[in-house]
């Protein structure tokens, strides 16, 4: 059973404990369909305070994520900007659908605690996230930044968001976008 002493993996085996390796990035981004079939991820762990674009998925572009599931009382995701548990930057027509996160995610700027930054038509639909979101600019319950024909249906956040300017229980800042008025709670 997985408790506070223990460790984790150590991939490259170098002891820096930096955790999950994020899929997908900037120079070569996810771009599949991952079907999480409601599986749960349990306890997942990444300690990147110096990198951006960090979560399960680094970086994705017109990607499709569903039914995936991320939860445990050990779950802590910390990266620099662009942090979010599922994905720090959904980007180019990305979809998300019925997806959840129950972790603590902490970063600088650009922090949600579904996603970090959903810009360029991407979707995010029935889903939500539950745990204590912390940066400092641009930080969300659900996502920090939100950009450029996203839309957000059907979604709540419910864990508290701090930091210092553009804080919001639900999404940080919106810029050109829609939120559907159906969204659920939120507290900051």
């Amino acid at each position: 059973v997985l408790d506070s002493g223990d460790r984790y993996y150590d991939y490259d085996g170098n002891s820096s404990d930096l955790g999950w390796l994020p899929i997908g990035d900037f120079a070569a981004p996810f771009t599949a369909v991952i079907e999480g079939n409601g599986f749960e991820i349990r306890n997942l762990f990444i300690n990147r305070p110096d990198q951006d674009d960090v979560g399960l998925f680094g970086y994705v572009s017109a990607a499709s994520l569903s039914n995936i599931k991320l939860t445990g009382d050990l779950m802590s995701i910390v990266g620099h900007d662009y942090v979010g548990s599922l994905v720090g930057g959904a980007y180019y027509s990305a979809q998300i659908t019925h997806c959840s996160s129950t972790g603590a995610v902490t970063g600088n700027d650009v922090i949600g605690g579904l996603v970090g930054d959903a810009e360029y038509s991407t979707s995010i639909s029935h889903s939500y996230a539950t745990g204590e979101v912390t940066g400092r600019d641009y930080v969300g319950g659900l996502i920090g930044l939100v950009y450029e024909q996203v839309q957000v249906s059907t979604s709540y956040a419910s864990g508290a968001a701090s930091g210092s300017s553009f804080i919001g229980g639900i999404v940080g800042y919106i810029e050109n976008s829609l939120l559907n008025s159906k969204i659920g709670r939120a507290h900051v």
